[in-house]
């Protein structure tokens, strides 16, 4: 049988850099055979501190952003309630009696909200639902009760004892909203599982229009009995997990609370560096030095695709000698 001899010039479109690239690779095998032979060299008391090690970090970083993520949801949630707040009422200068308008109205409903946000704090170790149902719920009563006539303390009192009776019954707390509002409005249909569970009818409600405090103390009374069988569920493996999980947050909230102002604050200058806004004209200017930064950014992906581009014409061209000299 005759043999076929395959010859390729060294000078064909750079085949003289293969030698090259198979040394570098025999290189690389050798090092990742030294990178094993070392680990199994390893005690297993030395590899169980690297798995220690590992998980702790990985335990910290988890904390880190759930704390970080439970700030942001209280500052969000403050903000929303004040926002509530004067929509339902006006504030007044205690000096001057003169009304608070825009910023400075704000501020007082900040300060009232931050005040609910530190009472809801105390009613989520009460209940089983995590913090962010709690104050969902309390939002979601605040518009529909407050139309009703509850002052903003009725409105957490009701909230707090329709969330005892939904962890009573094993109702999920993703349907508390539908709860909260079939209540107040005397909407009760087959979807409404507390009013069901209570015995309510619509007519129940609709008589106790225009009476707020009437509806109130006629809820409350029929909430009673769920209250105290809620507060008994914080005693359950399920109450007690919730409790841990709670107060474990409100910790690690407090502790991270100075890295989360910095973080803030970080990002505050960052969005200052990007743009600049025109109070006057309400129009963004974008900062030339971030314009340029991009403008590199962009010009360095592109130029490293086309050298990627180039490669894979390289990589074609070789495949096609290859072919036409066999």
């Amino acid at each position: 049988m005759d043999q076929i001899k395959v010859i390729i010039g060294t000078e064909v479109y750079g085949l003289d850099k293969i030698g090259t690239v198979n040394k570098e690779l025999t290189n690389f095998k050798d090092a990742s055979n030294s990178v094993q032979d070392s680990l199994g060299g390893m005690s297993v008391k030395a590899l169980a501190s690297a798995a220690a090690v590992t998980a702790l970090s990985v335990a910290v970083t988890k904390a880190t952003s759930e704390s970080l993520e439970y700030l942001k949801t209280l500052e969000t949630s403050q903000l929303g309630i004040a926002a509530a707040y004067m929509t339902a009422g006006k504030y007044y200068d205690a000096a001057t009696g003169k009304e608070l308008k825009n910023e400075a109205a704000l501020h007082a409903a900040r300060a009232e909200a931050q005040q609910m946000m530190e009472e809801l704090q105390v009613a989520n170790i009460q209940t089983t639902a995590t913090l962010d149902e709690l104050i969902k719920g309390y939002q979601t009563a605040l518009p529909v009760a407050m139309a009703k006539g509850f002052n903003k303390e009725q409105v957490k009192d009701f909230t707090v004892a329709i969330t005892q009776a939904s962890g009573a019954i094993g109702l999920p707390m993703f349907q508390l909203p539908q709860e909260i509002r079939a209540l107040l409005t005397g909407d009760i249909d087959q979807n409404a599982r507390i009013g069901q569970v209570l015995g309510l009818r619509n007519s129940d409600i609709e008589q106790y229009k225009g009476n707020a405090d009437g509806l109130f103390t006629f809820l409350m009374g029929k909430l009673e009995a769920y209250k105290v069988a809620g507060a008994a569920a914080q005693h359950t493996m399920e109450g007690l997990w919730s409790n841990t999980k709670d107060i474990a947050l409100k910790a690690g909230g407090a502790a991270f609370q100075p890295l989360f102002e910095q973080v803030k604050y970080e990002l505050e200058e960052i969005t200052k560096y990007i743009v600049t806004i025109d109070e006057k004209t309400k129009k963004i200017t974008w900062n030339q030095g971030f314009l340029d930064g991009v403008t590199a950014i962009r010009s360095g992906i592109v130029s490293t695709v086309a050298e990627f581009y180039r490669m894979n014409m390289l990589l074609d061209k070789i495949g096609g000698s290859i072919t036409s000299h066999g």
